[in-house]
């Protein structure tokens, strides 16, 4: 029996309120750390994208339309903490958002194994466009050296390992994948 009918009393209003906490729990702390602690305690210089994973994740479990208005939100909410024109990671992971939005519908995701598959492809991709787009605005040498190969793959290979727990932490929670995201009235007529 997942964590939300146990605590919440079950039913089918008490587990859809559950998902919405968890989204807002999961994001909350995958922002929180992105910003504050992964910057002091990147192992040389390889660093995780939390938010990135967030906005994979959320994506990959509900459908609609509200995953990429949250991809938004979370791009915006980091972009104000990174040395980046605004807008760019916000446009990044509402494309990141697409993209598994249209991976999801072509071969229906599923399980742990696709859901880090996807998370490596989306972090590997969105971390070789970014280093693209510096090179090209900024030149060679501005505003932090080009990340090598190297650096490219092992951030994408950390934020993709992240998903493993982060897959199970859900289940426990009581998400189940592909549903729709909708808020129900607890009235009874």
């Amino acid at each position: 029996m997942p964590l939300a009918s146990r605590i919440l009393g079950g039913g089918v209003e008490a587990v859809v309120g559950m998902r919405w906490m968890a989204w807002f729990i999961f994001g909350l702390v995958a922002l929180t750390l992105q910003v504050v602690v992964i910057p002091r305690l990147a192992p040389s210089g390889f660093r995780p994208d939390l938010a990135l994973l967030f906005v994979v994740t959320m994506t990959a479990y509900e459908r609609g339309v509200t995953p990429l208005v949250v991809a938004w939100l979370m791009g915006m909410l980091v972009d104000q903490h990174s040395l980046e024109r605004l807008g760019l990671v916000a446009m990044s992971y509402l494309l990141v958002a697409l993209g598994v939005a249209g991976l999801r519908r072509a071969f229906s995701l599923g399980g742990v194994v696709m859901l880090t598959g996807t998370t490596f492809l989306a972090a590997a991709a969105t971390q070789l466009l970014w280093a693209i787009y510096r090179a090209w605005m900024y030149g060679a040498g501005g505003l932090g050296s080009a990340p090598s190969w190297k650096s490219i793959l092992m951030s994408a290979g950390l934020t993709a390992i992240l998903a493993l727990p982060v897959a199970g932490l859900l289940r426990w929670f009581g998400v189940r994948e592909g549903r729709r995201l909708r808020v129900r009235s607890s009235r009874r007529s």
